[in-house]
Parts: structure tokens; C-alpha cells; sequence
């Protein structure tokens, strides 16, 4: 029970030591979210479990195990917010826009050849996903 209490102990310091050295929305987002909708080309999908934003780094954690990582890159003097994500070996990133208030952060790309998602919302046909989630 003791080494729990540290373990989370430890992994709540790690997020506010991240969270202090990155400023803005960086240091907003570090840490867990439970992905509460995944919506793909106007569909819901119950793919993902989790995304972890470290640094400048993120991870994508899937129902199946399979994981996704990569690095991301935030402007926040649009708005809304732009994120670019750049998946490991992938040349183009995806563009979108992100929204952070509270515990929630919402965002929302295109895939890599479409220009920069500009509404969150994921149409049928359109080639927009739409993530919301929710801090853990």
C-alpha cells in the first residue's frame, strides 16, 4: 500500500515539475487524459484509452494495446490554439486546433495532406477527428 501511495505520489510531482518548467499551455496539458469521445470522419469510435503529453512528447494508448507517440507543437496565440502532431517517422504533421479549459481538452486535425482543422467538429466524409478528453 506504501509503495502505491509513492508511485502516485511521485507521478502527481512529475506532472507539476513539468507543468512549472513548461509555460502556458504546454505545462497546461502535461500529464494523463482519459479520452472521453474519439470521433473520426463523423463517427464515433471507442479505439483509445488514454493520451499522455510529456514535455514536448505524446503518447496514445489503445484499447488493443497497440501504442501511437510522437511530438507535438503548440501556437497559442491563435484562436483557437493550433497543435501540430508529428507521429513518429511521419513527414507532414497533423494541423489542428486545441482548446483547453479546466480538466477538458478538446482537440481537433485533419489528416496529414488536409490544411489546419479551424472548427471542432468531425463531419461524415470529412477527414477531421475529434478528441475530447478529460484529465486524470
Amino acid at each position: 500500500m506504501l509503495v502505491v501511495v509513492v508511485v502516485l505520489a511521485m507521478v502527481s510531482f512529475r506532472v507539476e515539475v513539468l507543468q512549472w518548467w513548461f509555460p502556458g499551455d504546454v505545462g497546461r496539458i502535461q500529464g494523463k487524459w482519459k479520452v472521453v469521445s474519439f470521433k473520426s470522419h463523423g463517427r464515433y469510435k471507442k479505439k483509445y484509452d488514454c493520451v499522455f503529453f510529456e514535455g514536448k512528447t505524446f503518447s496514445i494508448l489503445e484499447h488493443d494495446g497497440d501504442e501511437g507517440s510522437g511530438v507535438y507543437h503548440l501556437e497559442e496565440n491563435h484562436k483557437p490554439g493550433w497543435i501540430d502532431l508529428f507521429e513518429k517517422d511521419d513527414d507532414e504533421p497533423r494541423r489542428g486546433i486545441y482548446e483547453v479549459k479546466g480538466d477538458t481538452l478538446r482537440i481537433c486535425h485533419g489528416n496529414r495532406a488536409r490544411k489546419r482543422s479551424t472548427m471542432f467538429e468531425s463531419k461524415p466524409g470529412s477527414p477531421d477527428d475529434l478528441w475530447v478528453l478529460q484529465r486524470e
